[in-house]
């Protein structure tokens, strides 16, 4: 008929995906989000694909609304990968911490270990024991790896000095007397550790059947990368201190003989299988 409009019927306008962001690799529902977020909505939601690649956007152009349903879909997704990281972490650890847990007894590998003593005489003149028999211990108690219990055991009459002359002087009775006191020995009782390959261990010594406590300056052996734990899980370490000869007996000769004797130590072990 002339002079009628003819009604077209009422057509949805498109989407518009120009002003809303879009989450790929997700498919969301906005009326749920908004629920969640204490909104009331009709739910409506547009799925595109976009080079087969699956993208979210509000029907309405909401760039506020788009915001909020995507921060909550990175919430999520940042949530589980921490999850899944948390899970991974724990069974590395489990696995990887169980192989490396550092043994708890190790024995002394004598012929690279040593042990000696040093006193001055005669002005500037030093006499140097050193013993070649010697057994030791090291033992890491569980709960405390890092506070080491060491006993060190020395054949007394396996002394030689630097001088040939004073080696059956030392071992006599007016020095170390080795025929009624065949041993000489070292049991920690307490490690301070003062760096990643130093500490203090101090100790009870006894010689000659008295028995005084003294303290090691301790120094880790590292292996070329830096870690003193070495690949055969063996330890290396120096030790060395000082102690008073007239508070064990020893006070033979004090005119000519100093008082202060320096002990070293240079033990490696290895763990006992």
């Amino acid at each position: 008929m002339s002079g009628t409009t003819r009604l077209q019927p009422a057509v949805r306008p498109e989407p518009t995906h120009g002003a809303a962001e879009c989450m790929h690799g997700a498919e969301v529902a906005c009326g749920a989000i908004d629920r969640f977020l204490g909104r009331d909505s009709s739910g409506e939601v547009c799925t595109t694909r976009r080079a087969g690649v699956s993208c979210v956007c509000v029907v309405r152009n909401d760039l506020a609304r788009a915001r909020r349903v995507m921060a909550w879909i990175h919430a999520r997704r940042l949530a589980f990968a921490l999850l899944l990281g948390f899970m991974s972490q724990m069974a590395w650890s489990a696995t990887f911490g169980a192989a490396t847990r550092l043994p708890e007894h190790y024995r002394l590998v004598p012929e690279r270990s040593s042990v000696a003593l040093s006193v001055q005489i005669i002005g500037h003149t030093h006499l140097r024991m050193r013993f070649r028999r010697i057994d030791a211990e090291l033992d890491r108690p569980p709960g405390h790896a890092d506070d080491p219990l060491v006993t060190v055991t020395i054949d007394a009459a396996s002394v030689d000095a630097n001088k040939p002359f004073a080696t059956p002087i030392v071992k006599s009775r007016a020095v170390l007397d080795v025929e009624h006191y065949p041993s000489i020995r070292f049991a920690s009782t307490r490690f301070v550790k003062t760096a990643n390959d130093t500490g203090f261990l101090t100790g009870n010594l006894t010689i000659r059947g008295a028995t005084r406590p003294v303290t090691l300056f301790v120094t880790f052996e590292e292996r070329s990368d830096g870690h003193p734990l070495r690949q055969d899980q063996s330890v290396s370490f120096a030790a060395d201190g000082h102690f008073s000869r007239a508070a064990f007996g020893l006070s033979a000769w004090s005119s000519t003989i100093g008082d202060d004797i320096h002990l070293t130590i240079h033990a490696e072990f290895i763990p006992v299988r």
